[in-house]
């Protein structure tokens, strides 16, 4: 106890109460962005991680409810954490256009690219991969912020579509500025493997390094997939209550076919509840075999 009052000094009052006076400041901050966990983490996308867990593996599945988990948690980016410049956008809540645009296949032919609605039925063609419908993904977001956009195929396997983790981090995006992935008249192909499949669009007014290593880690695994695997029968869709207020129609757009032609498209916009919210949007479609 003399050691300890010697620390202390006469008249002082004690270190460590100072310590903790100087620290609780920053406690409340982190507190108020840490994110807190939800009961929907595992209900809205139980047969989701059943076919991750059948096709790969516990583990696999296990990393997949933890990125699903980060996505449900409820985040608010404090004005004291955003970088500089960024303080005065927190003032509006978060606001993304977005849209999954298909060009249908039929009979060799595809069709001018339009914005599916959830729950629309796409086809590949198992013999030639070439030969079914392709699609893109666009987004605009109405302020600087991080935005992730997630696939997860029929399968329950994961691939990150933005950013690709492979070129240089195009975070944090620009406001009003239109990203198309992919570019110019390239488009996505829809593989072998059906089911239903998800695109996840996360924006925030901070980067989310928690959310970059659970997908990093999802995109290092190897598809290792035999033959009688387990589709995905129902959508995980994150709960509508999460993230969302409003749902309207965003700002008209332009998008390139892969002709090379220019046709205009009007994507959906969504709106965070609250200012400094995170977004997440949930989008899915049903994939399935072209008739022979």
């Amino acid at each position: 106890m003399k050691n300890a009052a010697k620390w202390m000094g006469p008249g002082k009052p004690p270190a460590v109460i100072l310590f903790m006076a100087a620290l609780l400041p920053l406690l409340i901050a982190c507190a108020a962005a840490v994110p807190v966990v939800t009961e929907y983490a595992i209900d809205f996308a139980e047969d989701l991680l059943t076919s991750a867990s059948d096709n790969y593996s516990p583990d696999y599945a296990e990393d997949l409810k933890e990125l699903l988990t980060i996505l449900v948690a409820e985040t608010k980016t404090p004005t004291e954490t955003a970088y500089p410049g960024q303080a005065a956008t927190l003032t509006t809540p978060l606001a993304l256009d977005v849209a999954v645009l298909v060009q249908r296949a039929s009979d060799g032919r595809l069709s001018d690219p339009v914005p599916i609605d959830d729950g629309a039925t796409l086809y590949s063609d198992p013999n030639d991969p070439a030969a079914g419908d392709k699609l893109k993904i666009s987004f605009r977001a109405n302020c600087d912020c991080f935005v992730y956009v997630i696939a997860v195929d029929g399968t329950g396997f994961l691939v990150p579509v933005f950013p690709d983790f492979e070129s240089i981090d195009p975070n944090p995006v620009q406001a009003h500025q239109l990203y198309i992935v992919p570019q110019a008249d390239e488009w996505y192909g829809l593989d072998a493997y059906t089911g239903i499949e998800e695109i996840y669009f996360v924006a925030s007014f901070t980067r989310r390094p928690e959310l970059e290593r659970s997908i990093k880690r999802l995109a290092a695994q190897k598809r290792r997939l035999r033959p009688d695997y387990r589709p995905v029968r129902e959508a995980a869709i994150v709960p509508p209550t999460r993230g969302l207020v409003k749902v309207k129609t965003g700002q008209p757009a332009t998008v390139q076919a892969q002709s090379g032609e220019t046709h205009d498209y009007t994507p959906t916009s969504f709106l965070a509840t609250a200012k400094g919210a995170d977004l997440v949007i949930t989008r899915w479609f049903h994939h399935k075999e072209m008739a022979p």
